[in-house]
């Protein structure tokens, strides 16, 4: 084979697996994925992604998915029930499915109300970006996601479980702390809680 013809087939080839997206699939799951500037694809359900560095276009397509973007080039919500956040850049946004929720996780003062079920066992629903909650313990369980939310939890906590990205959340006392996404902070005052992590650069602390 001559040398330019060759070279023409082996950048055709890096050009066609380079257009192959990544593909994530699967349910219930934590995963954390470096974009490398390629498409990404979510098609799982029940998923708790996150995807670093620079990526293409991320396509999410299942549902009831929390996924956490650091710097994507455009984001389509085909899926329903997803809740993206996105750290930085302006990504062109469509959105073809039901009850999906898109966030900049650098937005400040942008509010979210909260689902609360006051009975002990409940679970308290925080989401979206930079909402200021207080909130007591009762032993409920809380779901915290979104972005940049801070969340006081007074007394005593079950299952405190923190997601999104940019989070602080203060708790008094918990039976279980779990912490996945980006950069979230759990701080505990009392107590041995179960600790698990998962994501990128998340924190649990007594203090």
């Amino acid at each position: 084979m001559k040398p330019i013809l060759r070279m023409v087939t082996i950048l055709a080839l890096a050009g066609s697996a380079w257009a192959n997206p990544i593909i994530v699939s699967g349910q219930n799951g934590v995963r954390t994925i470096s974009g490398g500037g390629q498409d990404i694809v979510i098609e799982g359900h029940h998923l708790e992604v996150v995807i670093t560095g620079d990526s293409g276009r991320v396509t999410i397509s299942g549902h009831h998915n929390q996924v956490v973007l650091e710097h994507p080039a455009s984001i389509d919500a085909s899926g329903h029930h997803n809740q993206i956040v996105y750290k930085s850049g302006n990504p062109a946004v469509t959105q073809d499915g039901k009850y999906n929720e898109i966030i900049h996780g650098q937005a400040t003062n942008v509010a979210i109300p909260v689902t609360t079920q006051g009975a002990a066992g409940d679970t308290v629903q925080i989401s979206g970006a930079g909402a200021v909650r207080t909130e007591e313990g009762n032993g409920r369980s809380f779901a915290i996601a979104g972005a940049n939310n801070k969340v006081t939890i007074r007394g005593q906590a079950n299952v405190v479980d923190v997601s999104g990205s940019g989070n602080v959340v203060t708790v008094e006392q918990a039976n279980v702390i779990n912490a996945s996404g980006m950069g979230n902070q759990v701080f505990f005052s009392k107590g041995s809680p179960q600790m698990n992590r998962s994501g990128l650069n998340n924190e649990i602390t007594h203090r």
